[in-house]
């Protein structure tokens, strides 16, 4: 029973997990939407912009896969030299990593107030704050699955069997 109750936890925190990126994912997209296509395309004419470009676009949406897309779309297009595409792929790199580092930095505290900043900028009438307030309660949300994550976690951290089997 203690592991059926142990695996619904588990499963349960990495859903939140899940549902948190997307919110933020779309929250993002629906504040900047052709804001941050523009400014991605405009933003390689050179090294150091296509790095930065690509860093912020996926701090932005939490997803180095769709910058990555956005990216390949517009070499497509040639509105981005393959360079330079290869610079902002760098950037989407680092900018993935640096999330890591921030969301391990502990703010678990901090997810109520997100997701309560959010909600109230949910509530606003225009389209773009209610986007942020999106992205907002993802970012809650999923500091909040990280903890549950944490927690769900931690009798299989305890357990005798598990180091045994290490």
């Amino acid at each position: 029973m203690q592991s059926a109750i142990v695996s619904i936890n588990l499963f349960g925190a990495v859903a939140l997990l899940l549902f948190g990126l997307r919110q933020i994912k779309d929250g993002m997209s629906r504040a900047l939407g052709a804001r941050l296509r523009t400014g991605l395309a405009a933003g390689t004419r050179s090294g150091p912009r296509s790095f930065a470009a690509g860093f912020l676009a996926t701090v932005a949406l939490q997803s180095s896969t769709a910058t990555a897309l956005m990216v390949a779309s517009f070499v497509e297009k040639d509105m981005i030299v393959p360079a330079m595409a290869q610079i902002v792929m760098l950037g989407a790199n680092i900018g993935t990593a640096a999330t890591a580092w921030i969301v391990a930095l502990g703010l678990g505290w901090l997810s109520p107030l997100l997701i309560l900043a959010g909600v109230v900028l949910m509530r606003m009438a225009s389209a773009a704050k209610q986007g942020a307030g999106t992205a907002l309660v993802g970012v809650g949300l999923m500091l909040l699955s990280l903890h549950l994550l944490s927690a769900a976690t931690d009798p299989i951290r305890q357990s005798p069997a598990l180091n045994l089997f290490i």
